[in-house]
Order: C-alpha cells, then structure tokens, then sequence
C-alpha cells in the first residue's frame, strides 16, 4: 500500500515547475498580481491572453513567477494533457 502512494507522489511531483524571471537584484516578493495562465493542446496552444508585467506594475517589475503545481498537473492529467492552468505572479519594486 505504502508503494502506491510513494509512486502517485512521484507521478504527481515530477510535472511540477517553478521559473522566476527577475529583473534586476531580488530582493523580497510580494506579488500583487497572481493568475491563472491557459495552456491546451499539449501546451502548444495558449487561449488566455499574455500576462503584461508592466501594464500590472506602475514602477518596474521586478519578479514574474510561473508555477505548475500538483493540482494543476493533476488537472492535466484527468483530461488528457488537452488543458494545463498555470499560475502566473508579477511582483513589483
């Protein structure tokens, strides 16, 4: 039993992503904008619209971080891989 659930987190934690873009010396992120970001079709294709760091933030941006966690993985597991939400946050200076 112990086995299942030790390959299910791994299957479920494999896909699971994290990238920062930064601009300029990180310092701390407080992100005043966080999103979800449409991906199909094998995240060939993207439906929503881009995410504008600057439109979000009135001085410069700072971070801009995409995260695939696991409930996102699991949702594009469930249906096939032809949906994948990611989680989009801009942090200003």
């Amino acid at each position: 039993m112990r086995n299942i659930f030790l390959i299910a987190f791994l299957v479920l934690s494999s896909a699971c992503h994290t990238m920062n873009l930064n601009n300029g010396a990180q310092t701390s992120q407080n992100f005043e904008s966080t999103e979800f970001h449409h991906i199909v079709a094998l995240r060939l294709a993207e439906i929503s619209s881009p995410v504008v760091p600057s439109k979000i933030c009135d001085n410069k941006w700072q971070t801009v971080r995409t995260r695939t966690g696991p409930v996102q993985v699991l949702v594009g597991m469930f249906v096939g891989g032809i949906y994948n939400p990611e989680e989009v946050s801009v942090s200003c200076q």
